[in-house]
C-alpha cells in the first residue's frame, strides 16, 4: 500500500502516480492519493491514472488515526476499485 500526496517536492503525486501504473513492477500494490485538496478535478485525474482510492486528509489527529486504521483494515481482497466508492473523506469513512 502507498500513500501519495499531489503536493510533494520534486514530482508532483500525479506523475508518481503516473510513473508507478507506467512501469508496471508494482502491478498489486493499492495506491491512495492523499490530500487537503478535494477538488473533483484533482479526485478524477487520480482515478483516471489509476489510484486505487482518494483520502482528504481530515482537520484533526484524531481523525487522521481514525481514517488510517480503517483504510488499514479495508479488506483488499474483496473490494474492486469503483468510482462510486473512489472518495474517502471523514463522512464517507463510516461507509468502509
Amino acid at each position: 500500500m502507498l500513500f501519495l500526496d499531489i503536493n510533494m517536492p520534486l514530482k508532483n503525486g500525479f506523475e508518481c502516480l503516473r510513473e508507478i501504473k507506467a512501469g508496471g513492477s508494482f502491478r498489486g500494490m493499492k495506491i491512495i492519493m492523499f490530500s487537503t485538496s478535494s477538488s473533483t478535478i484533482h479526485i478524477e485525474i487520480s482515478y483516471k491514472l489509476g489510484a486505487d482510492f482518494y483520502a482528504v486528509k481530515p482537520g484533526s489527529f484524531q481523525h487522521l488515526k481514525e481514517m488510517l486504521a480503517k483504510i488499514l483494515d479495508i479488506d483488499w481482497d474483496a473490494t474492486q476499485r469503483n468510482k462510486k466508492n473512489f472518495l474517502l473523506a471523514s463522512r464517507t469513512m463510516n461507509a468502509l
